[in-house]
C-alpha cells in the first residue's frame, strides 16, 4: 500500500486517504482503521477530482487535516532518471542573459 497522501481526523476518528496504481487502473483508498474502501479510476485527473471533492466534503463536515502530502513523485512516470524531452525552461524564467535574439 502507498503512503497516505492525506490523514484527517474528527472527534477521535482518523481517516487515511492513499493512492495506489494497479494494472487495472488507479485506486483511491480510504481507511479509518476499522473499514477500508477503494475507488477505481482510469485516469489520474478523474481520481484527483474525486479526491478533491471528497476532501472538501470532509472538511465541511467537521474533519480537519492532520497531515497532507501534496502530489509529488507518487506515480511511476514521475521521478527516476532525468527525462529525454527538450528543456522546458524558458529564457524569461532564467533571466535576460540567455534571451534568444530575433
Amino acid at each position: 500500500m502507498e503512503e497516505p497522501v492525506a490523514v484527517l481526523a474528527r472527534a477521535g476518528q482518523v481517516l487515511e486517504i492513499s493512492r495506489c496504481e494497479t494494472p487495472e487502473g488507479l485506486l483511491l483508498l480510504l481507511d479509518d482503521g476499522v473499514n477500508s474502501r477503494s475507488y477505481r479510476f482510469q485516469t489520474l485527473v478523474a481520481l484527483v477530482e474525486f479526491q478533491n471533492d471528497m476532501e472538501a466534503f470532509l472538511l465541511n463536515t467537521g474533519w480537519s487535516f492532520v497531515s497532507y502530502t501534496p502530489d509529488g513523485r507518487v506515480w511511476r512516470d514521475r521521478g527516476g532518471l532525468p527525462g529525454t524531452a527538450p528543456e522546458r525552461r524558458r529564457w524569461w524564467a532564467e533571466g535576460l542573459a540567455r534571451r534568444p535574439s530575433h
